[in-house]
């Protein structure tokens, strides 16, 4: 079993235009609207490759039934917590030359048994070989360093532990030593507080943090492909030149597809590669963080995964 948790459930909107002019009156050419959030991204594209799924996240009264709905029609389990606020509202604004925009929403604010309810809700049930997915931001007043607490308890319950977030919350979370950390260039500088921008400097931090106790780094590069560092070697991916519709969510689906090779029991390496499939077969969709199956299928072979040697 997957669980996910990805506690900030959001409601996505995205829209299609030739150029964004600020300032200006203008017209849509395509608009669209899903349940969204990193977590929930990762939860869908684990069930759209058929493995058993559990999303943990909050739900607000209003969007419960939609929310839920949408769910259940994709495969996957949702543990909702009911808080007392509306989830975040963001937006995505896709420009005809590639370029996105988002603005995301603040969220509600928990209260301290709306938090705690998420933390029993996100190890109920975890056993013993489960892997355990940490993805995306955290609602407002939720204590980061519960983000610690959560890797720590689900490594002693035997489950393998992946962290993908950002800032604060991942410096908590390095702490508590998980097996798999992903960022994306920009949190990796952010992290580093340095400047990350190609393989050599990715693998290079990478090693630092597993010298703070971390298993295994995965550091996405946008179109220059990603890097998978461990204590025992280096491997790049690359990826074939396709058009892109938005990478909005990519990251996300790389990260659903090393979760779900890792829960068949593939090596490491395997699931970078299935997992840089998902990203690539993202991009090919306008929607935040959802990928079709077949894409996955075809790109699964054409994306290379090589040992790195300088």
């Amino acid at each position: 079993m997957i669980t996910v948790a990805g506690f900030n459930t959001s409601i996505d909107r995205w829209l299609n235009l030739k150029t964004l002019r600020p300032g200006e009156v203008q017209r849509t050419r395509e608009v669209g609207c899903a349940p969204g959030g990193k977590g929930l991204h990762v939860a869908v594209t684990c069930a759209t490759l058929g493995e058993a799924v559990r999303l943990v996240g909050i739900i607000s009264k209003s969007e419960a039934a939609y929310v839920g709905k949408y769910l259940d029609d994709a495969g996957v389990i949702f543990q909702s917590v009911r808080v007392a606020g509306d989830l975040r509202d963001c937006l995505a604004i896709h420009e005809q030359s590639g370029r996105t925009t988002e603005l995301l929403g603040p969220g509600p604010s928990l209260s301290r048994a709306e938090s705690s309810a998420l933390d029993s809700a996100a190890l109920a049930g975890v056993m013993s070989e489960d892997i355990m997915v940490f993805s995306g931001s955290v609602p407002s007043d939720y204590p980061a360093f519960s983000y610690q607490n959560l890797i720590i308890s689900a490594r002693k319950l035997g489950a393998y532990a992946i962290i993908d977030s950002s800032g604060d919350l991942l410096r908590e979370a390095i702490t508590g030593c998980p097996d798999l950390i992903k960022m994306n260039a920009h949190e990796a500088s952010e992290l580093a507080g340095q400047r990350i921008d190609g393989k050599k400097q990715a693998i290079g931090f990478s090693k630092t943090l597993l010298g703070q106790g971390v298993g295994a780094v995965v550091v996405s590069l946008g179109a220059s492909g990603a890097v998978l560092v461990t204590p025992s070697s280096a491997w790049v991916l690359a990826v074939p030149e396709i058009e892109v519709r938005s990478a909005v969510g990519a990251g996300d689906c790389l990260v659903a597809g090393i979760a779900v090779a890792l829960s068949r029991k593939r090596p490491l390496d395997e699931a970078f590669q299935l997992g840089g499939a998902c990203g690539a077969a993202k991009t090919r969709r306008i929607e935040s963080g959802i990928l079709e199956a077949n894409d996955v299928n075809l790109l699964k072979d054409v994306v290379q995964v090589t040992r790195w040697q300088e």
